[in-house]
């Protein structure tokens, strides 16, 4: 019987090749079964970027228009806010971008009225994300304003519970789960429009 599947990309493996061979299997529009290739021995880096990479473009549009509101998105590693970034973008989401804590109090302040969603790095410089939430929590309290959605982005799973008691609604685990990454803000989205 046929059975309706998700797309998915394939990639291929291979220790010697002719690049010019290999791009004629490679189909961009999704009808080649090879859309991607990685020369053998694998270099775990370039295979981590490029399953992230795969990941993020493989987000569908969002039933739900973001625009105009935005997401603030802190991070100390270039690599992590460009990728995250790419989601949001995928999304038709915009957003505004911190290097760290500070800056991201600092941007949040001025911008808290489109803000519906902080993805807040927890270890940083400068100031780290368990501080800047702080920051911002006491910022709402003062101006009575609503608390948006704060996530603490880590890559320890057991952080869980040092987020929340630093003000943060809950955690996203590295590297970054795409599809997780859209229907939390979707959801944010639609808090934001009912509160």
């Amino acid at each position: 019987s046929s059975r309706n599947l998700e797309p998915c990309a394939i990639i291929l493996l291979a220790e010697n090749y002719v690049e010019s061979k290999i791009k004629e299997i490679l189909d961009p529009a999704g009808n080649a079964k090879v859309s991607h290739y990685l020369r053998a021995p694998i270099n775990f880096s370039e295979l981590q970027k490029l399953l992230l990479t795969i990941q993020a473009n493989m987000v569908v549009e969002p039933s739900v228009p973001f625009r105009p509101k935005k997401v603030l998105i802190v991070d100390d590693n270039t690599f992590n806010l460009q990728l995250l970034g790419r989601i949001l973008e995928m999304n038709h989401c915009e957003y505004l971008q911190a290097e760290n804590g500070e800056k991201a109090v600092e941007i949040y302040m001025q911008n808290w009225k489109d803000i519906v969603i902080i993805f807040m790095d927890c270890e940083m410089p400068v100031m780290n994300g368990y501080d800047a939430t702080r920051n911002i929590r006491k910022f709402q309290q003062a101006k009575k304003i609503p608390k948006i959605k704060i996530l603490g982005v880590t890559g320890h799973v057991s952080s869980d519970d040092i987020c929340k008691d630093a003000g943060m609604n809950g955690t996203v685990t590295k590297p970054f789960p795409a599809d997780d990454i859209k229907q939390i803000i979707l959801e944010s989205l639609r808090e934001y429009q009912e509160s």
